[in-house]
């Protein structure tokens, strides 16, 4: 007995029918049929029996799979593998409507492989037999376990330091860039959740580019001279539970600042508070810089700008033993670690500490790029020069 034609079609219609029905919005349609079909096998003919008893759909119908991914914007790339060889690839956007041969013209060892990725996600691949494949597919991409929050720059005693944080302990790989004075790091598996990108360009370093590739985060440093020493460290801080990286750039053999330079230099300082002229000056920088700038900037720094900070805080606490106060109203122990750290994260609004940076600022050959440094890394030169000069008019108009 032969079916009419129109017979024939109508269990194809109607699949066609409910997969049209329920496509996502803007889907594309994908044909991923290899060029050409499987092999004759005795299967054949069974196909060819069983028709007539019901089952055409089964044997003749076009698999069509709808693919849909969160988030939506994702690449898929998809292949159809028969045997160990390719036969088709696609690289299109989700979401998809997958159109695969029907089963007499693809065998059991034909595969279909799926590759979906986006920039700050982990890559996702599944892999079905073409017979297998469901109707629908939802796809969900994990975030990259680790997340890069701060970078930033200082250059003090001759040393620029780059600082980066991560939520979570990082594979970092170092090459050499494609131009001479370049290198680049790679943070594997790691997004870019910095709150504002910084403007880094002082120092040793002429400028910073950041790129997401994939599952990698990718810093294309470019640096004044090719021949700069570079030495890192990594260390972990349990009082803000996160990772920092630390990359130290200076000239072959030069001296560095040591932590005792910069006690000895702070003991020689006269302070005995900010007085009128150091509070006008304190409340220039009060006013014109972010103080979530300010409290960024304190997460990271290298040795030379932690030390300085923290000297210079201990040493406005001892001139009310051992206490700091805020413009709030609020009191610190430095003696005390978590209170100390509290004092440092809140230092934007500690009485007489811009005041006495000011002092140990006017000391420096260069001492905007010094309070720069330590207060504004993320700040570029340009805007921090009239910040600084604002304030220093306050001060010496004061005098």
């Amino acid at each position: 007995m032969t079916l009419p034609p129109i017979v024939k079609c109508i269990p194809a219609l109607l699949c066609l029918a409910a997969v049209s029905g329920d496509v996502p919005v803007g889907a594309e349609r994908v044909d991923m049929y290899p060029p050409e079909p499987a092999m004759w096998t005795p299967r054949n003919v069974v196909a060819g029996v069983t028709s007539v008893f019901g089952f055409y759909s089964h044997w003749y119908r076009e698999k069509r799979v709808v693919i849909e991914t969160v988030p939506a914007d994702t690449e898929l790339s998809l292949y159809y593998l028969r045997g160990n060889f390719q036969k088709r690839f696609e690289r299109v956007d989700a979401p998809v409507v997958v159109e695969l041969p029907s089963r007499i013209d693809s065998s059991s060892h034909d595969t279909f492989r799926l590759r979906v990725s986006k920039d700050g996600y982990l890559v996702e691949e599944k892999r079905f037999k073409v017979h297998k494949v469901p109707d629908r597919l939802l796809i969900e991409l994990a975030p990259l376990p680790n997340s890069l929050t701060f970078l930033g720059q200082t250059h003090l005693g001759n040393r620029t330091t780059l600082t980066l944080r991560t939520t979570e302990e990082p594979q970092v790989r170092m090459a050499k860039g494609s131009q001479k004075n370049s290198f680049t790091m790679a943070l594997t598996e790691t997004a870019n959740k910095l709150e504002v990108t910084p403007e880094i360009s002082s120092g040793f370093i002429e400028g910073i580019e950041i790129a997401q590739l994939g599952a990698d985060l990718l810093l294309r440093v470019a640096t004044t001279a090719p021949d700069l020493e570079v030495r890192s460290r990594a260390s972990r801080d349990p009082v803000r539970r996160e990772f920092v990286i630390t990359l130290d750039l200076t000239p072959p053999g030069a001296r560095l600042v040591t932590p005792g330079d910069i006690s000895g230099e702070l003991a020689a300082i006269s302070f005995s508070g900010p007085g009128r002229c150091g509070g006008r000056f304190e409340g220039v920088l009060r006013e014109e810089l972010d103080a979530g700038a300010v409290s960024r900037a304190f997460r990271g720094g290298g040795s030379v700008t932690a030390y300085y900070r923290e000297e210079s805080m201990r040493k406005l606490g001892r001139l009310d033993t051992g206490r700091v106060h805020s413009v709030s109203g609020d009191t610190f122990r430095i003696g005390s670690p978590i209170e100390f750290e509290m004092a440092m994260q809140s230092a934007a609004d500690i009485r007489g500490y811009f005041a006495l940076l000011g002092v140990i600022a006017r000391g420096q050959d260069d001492p905007e790029t010094f309070l720069r440094s330590l207060l504004a890394p993320e700040t570029s030169a340009a805007d921090f020069e009239s910040i600084y000069r604002k304030a220093d008019r306050a001060y010496q108009s004061c005098a």
